[in-house]
C-alpha cells in the first residue's frame, strides 16, 4: 500500500510547463494543443556583427511567444482572446486531468482492496457502500434541518398573520359598532330635526292662515275705505213717503255714487240717459281702480276716456258705456246700439263679480239674476265690510251672453209695461 501511494504520489505530481510543450510530436499532450497554438522560435534581429564569431540563437521562452490575433506578448495581455486564453490555461486543464484519473485510480484499487478482504461480502454489510449511505444520509439530514427550520419561520408567521389578522377583526368589528351607533345617533337627529321642522312649518302655515289673511283683510278694508271716500259711495237714509227703492237697499237706506244712486236694472229706465251716463262712468272708473289696488284682474278690460273716445268703453270700441238718448227711446228706434250698450253694462256686472269672487268678499254669484244686482254687489263688498266666505271660490261660470239678453229683457219688460215679448237681437 505504501509502494503504491508513492508511485501514484509521483505519477500526480504536475510536471512543468516547459515539459509539457518540449514533447516530440505525435505526444498526447502536444496532440491538444491546436495547430495555431503551437509555438515556433522567433528569429530576433540583432544588430550586425562581424563574422568573426558565430552566436546562438536565445532560447524562446512563454513571455516570447506571440498572438497569433493580437500580435503581443502573452504577459502584456489584460484581455486576451480565446486563444490566449486557452493556451494560458492548458497548463492547469492538463494538471487537473491528471489528478482526476489518479483519484479515479485509486478509488479502483480502494474498491479491489475490498473485494480481496470480502470477496462474499453482503451489500448490506459492506463498509464503502455503508459509509456512502451515511454520508447520503448525512447530507439528508443536513437538508432536513433546513426545511424544519424553514418550515418553523413559516409557522412563526403564519401565527403571526393570524394574529394579526384576529387584531383587524377586532378592529373592524369595534368600527362597525361605532358606525351602528353613529348611524343611530344620525337617524335620532335627523328624526329630532324632521320633527322640529315639521313643527316649526305648521307653526308658520297656522300663522300664514290667521294672521296674514287678517291683516291683508285690513289692508283690503283700508283700501276699500279710501276708495270709497274717494268715490263719494255711501248709504242714504230713505225718506218715508219717497218711494225711492232698490235691490241692494235695506229698509232704511240704499247705496249712492256722488249724489246718484247705482244702476239698478229694475228702476233702470227710471232715470235719465245723462244721470246712468254719469253714474256708469264713475262705477266703471271705481272699478278699474279698485281692481289695480287690490290686485284682482279684470276678465274685460275698461278703457277709460280718451281723446278720440270721451267716453268710458270695456273690451273693445265696440261696447261704449255710454247712451245719447233715453234709455226708452234707444231700446225701440235703435235696437243695434242698445243692444252693445246692454252688453257693456253686462261686461261691468262680470268684472264686480269676479273681483268679489276672487277676493272673497261675496258668493253664490251664480246666476244672471244675482250679478246684475251692480248696488246690492257694492254694498256688501264696501259700505258693509264681511268676512270672507269658506265657500266664496265656488264659481260658476256664467256666460256674457245669458247677462246680456237677461238685461235686455229686463229693460223691454219696464218699457213695455211688462205685457209685451221681444226677441234678441
Amino acid at each position: 500500500m505504501d509502494s503504491l501511494s508513492a508511485s501514484q504520489s509521483a505519477a500526480l505530481k504536475p510536471k512543468p510547463v516547459s515539459s509539457v510543450f518540449n514533447r516530440r510530436p505525435g505526444s498526447g499532450v502536444h496532440q491538444a494543443v491546436p495547430q495555431r497554438m503551437r509555438t515556433t522560435p522567433i528569429k530576433q534581429q540583432t544588430a550586425p556583427q562581424p563574422r568573426v564569431r558565430a552566436h546562438r540563437p536565445q532560447k524562446v521562452t512563454l513571455s516570447a511567444v506571440p498572438c497569433s490575433i493580437c500580435d503581443q506578448r502573452v504577459p502584456e495581455h489584460h484581455m486576451m482572446c480565446c486563444g490566449c486564453a486557452n493556451y494560458s490555461i492548458l497548463a492547469h486543464r492538463v494538471a487537473q486531468i491528471k489528478i482526476d484519473a489518479s483519484l479515479d485510480t485509486v478509488t479502483q484499487k480502494i474498491e479491489n482492496i475490498d473485494k480481496l478482504d470480502c470477496p462474499d461480502k453482503d451489500p448490506g454489510t459492506d463498509p464503502f457502500r455503508l459509509r456512502l449511505l451515511k454520508i447520503k444520509q448525512q447530507g439528508v439530514r443536513r437538508e432536513l434541518d433546513v426545511v424544519r427550520k424553514a418550515r418553523d419561520l413559516q409557522t412563526d408567521e403564519i401565527a403571526a398573520k393570524k394574529r394579526h389578522l384576529a387584531t383587524l377583526r377586532n378592529q373592524v368589528s369595534t368600527m362597525r359598532e361605532t358606525a351602528a351607533s353613529l348611524h343611530t345617533q344620525s337617524v335620532n337627529e335627523h328624526q329630532k330635526i324632521k320633527r322640529k321642522l315639521s313643527q316649526d312649518v305648521q307653526e308658520l302655515k297656522t300663522k300664514v292662515n290667521t294672521e296674514i289673511p287678517h291683516s291683508l283683510l285690513a289692508k283690503r278694508s283700508v283700501l276699500c275705505r279710501e276708495l270709497v271716500s274717494l268715490y263719494n259711495i255711501r248709504l242714504r237714509k230713505v225718506r218715508r213717503g219717497s218711494g225711492i227703492t232698490s235691490v241692494g237697499s235695506t229698509a232704511d237706506t240704499f247705496p249712492l255714487i256722488g249724489t246718484l244712486s247705482l244702476p239698478d236694472i229694475i228702476t233702470l229706465c227710471l232715470s235719465s240717459h245723462r244721470e246712468i251716463n254719469t253714474a256708469l262712468d264713475r262705477l266703471a272708473s271705481f272699478t278699474c281702480l279698485a281692481a289695480y289696488y287690490l290686485g284682482a284682474p279684470l276678465p274685460y278690460v275698461i278703457l277709460l276716456p280718451q281723446r278720440r273716445h270721451p267716453y268710458i268703453r270695456i273690451s273693445s270700441n265696440n261696447y261704449p258705456l255710454h247712451l245719447e238718448d233715453p234709455l226708452p227711446q234707444v231700446s225701440s228706434e235703435k235696437p243695434a246700439v242698445f243692444s252693445k250698450f246692454a252688453h257693456a253694462l253686462a261686461m261691468l256686472c262680470l268684472n264686480l263679480a269676479s273681483i268679489s269672487h276672487k277676493l272673497g268678499f261675496h258668493s253664490h254669484l251664480n246666476t244672471p239674476e244675482e250679478i246684475v244686482k251692480i248696488d246690492k254687489i257694492i254694498s256688501r263688498m264696501f259700505l258693509t265690510i264681511e268676512e270672507e266666505d269658506p265657500d266664496g271660490n265656488e264659481v260658476t261660470d256664467v256666460e256674457l251672453s245669458c247677462v246680456a239678453d237677461y238685461i235686455i229683457t229686463q229693460v223691454y219688460l219696464e218699457v213695455d209695461g211688462g205685457g209685451s215679448e221681444w226677441v234678441s237681437l
